[in-house]
């Protein structure tokens, strides 16, 4: 699949798990709607300053929006967590960090 195809999809995707509409997502990346319906459906070639907007409005990395990341996880865990921490406000995401690489050195030293 082409990536900028992969890329729309996946930002739709994740933009209906936030309950946002493409016009309030265009909103808050500063683009029109008919621009970020195109980049939605991989009819744009999206510049990497308005991507990385995007990818931060919609609380996911740049490798989800590529496809490389949460959709290779079969049960789902990563695409959770992430979810999870969307909702956690930016200046207590550095605690969240923090107990999350706690927890996976515990598991690690099993």
């Amino acid at each position: 699949m082409d990536v900028y195809k992969t890329i729309g999809k996946n930002m739709v995707k994740r933009r209906k798990q936030l309950n946002m509409t493409q016009m309030q997502l265009a909103e808050k990346c500063g683009v029109n709607r008919p621009y970020m319906s195109n980049i939605e459906n991989g009819k744009s070639q999206v510049s990497c300053h308005i991507l990385i907007n995007i990818a931060n409005k919609l609380s996911v990395s740049l490798e989800y929006l590529a496809g490389n990341s949460l959709e290779s996880n079969s049960d789902g865990f990563s695409e959770e967590i992430a979810i999870y921490c969307a909702a956690v406000p930016k200046e207590h995401r550095d605690d969240v960090r923090t107990v999350l690489k706690t927890i996976s050195k515990s598991y690690q030293l099993k």
